[in-house]
């Protein structure tokens, strides 16, 4: 899943962890129940970019499902990317997806 935000409500963002900081805060708050969600998140620099990471799983109809969301600031957007899979041949599939993304140099 791919989500951009306008941040133009939310001044107290200034990176991917803080928006994932409130995206967990929501998460608990559904009344889908996670088994696992990250309580700090890790940096990662995809195609010179700093986006933050959030590991989270849920079991679900019998299948242990897991995510990661990856999120970023640029612009005053948040660029969410979200994938979920359920065994490691899904996981690097979808990884090798996310390390290919490539961004803009230009400032817009």
């Amino acid at each position: 899943m791919l989500v951009a935000e306008n941040l133009k409500n939310a001044p107290g963002i200034k990176n991917g962890s803080d928006y994932l900081f409130q995206s967990r805060k929501l998460l608990k708050q559904s009344q889908i129940q996670y088994d696992y969600i990250d309580e700090e998140f890790k940096k990662e620099i995809i195609d010179n970019q700093e986006f933050y990471l959030m590991n989270c799983s849920i079991n679900y109809m019998g299948l242990n499902i897991k995510q990661k969301y990856y999120s970023t600031i640029q612009n005053g957007f948040c660029l969410s990317v979200i994938i979920s899979f359920i065994d490691d041949e899904q996981k690097n599939v979808l990884e090798k997806i996310i390390n290919s993304m490539e961004f803009n140099k230009q400032p817009l």
